[in-house]
């Protein structure tokens, strides 16, 4: 068996090319299978920043997260988009798909883990949403003192 990773539109347009003349000289049993690709880079940033925004809700909410690490005494402190992600998304996501780390999820296991917490805060009576594109520029120029 070959395998052959086609990472681009113009590769694509060249295997089924050559795949064509394949056929034609001889006959090949092939298969074709597409692979699920990562979280983007894109996407890493959307999915932290909406750890932030998880966080701030939580805030609102006045959820605190219990600290219990200074020789048995028990400190509130407010969540932060870390303790978002280590604490809450990361649990949710290795009991769905045993995966320790968000750099190995796929984007559709990504879309099931927000449906999981998107539904949470609605009993709750907020909305939250994954950042866009738009949130992405917006938070890029506050972070250079643009807007």
């Amino acid at each position: 068996m070959i395998e052959i990773i086609i990472d681009s539109e113009q590769k694509r347009r060249e295997a089924i090319g050559g795949l064509v003349l394949l056929d034609l000289v001889n006959k090949w049993k092939l298969k074709i299978t597409k692979i699920n690709k990562k979280r983007t880079l894109t996407q890493n940033r959307a999915l932290h920043l909406f750890f932030k925004h998880v966080s701030i809700e939580l805030s609102r909410l006045g959820i605190q997260f219990n600290y219990t690490g200074l020789k048995g005494l028990e400190l509130e402190i407010p969540y932060t988009g870390l303790l978002v992600k280590e604490l809450i998304w990361k649990p949710i996501q290795k009991s769905l798909f045993d995966i320790d780390s968000t750099a190995d999820l796929e984007t559709g296991q990504i879309n099931i883990i927000l449906d999981v917490l998107v539904r949470f805060f609605a009993d709750k009576g907020i909305q939250i949403r994954f950042p866009s594109q738009i949130d992405l520029m917006i938070k890029e120029f506050e972070k250079n003192g643009i807007y």
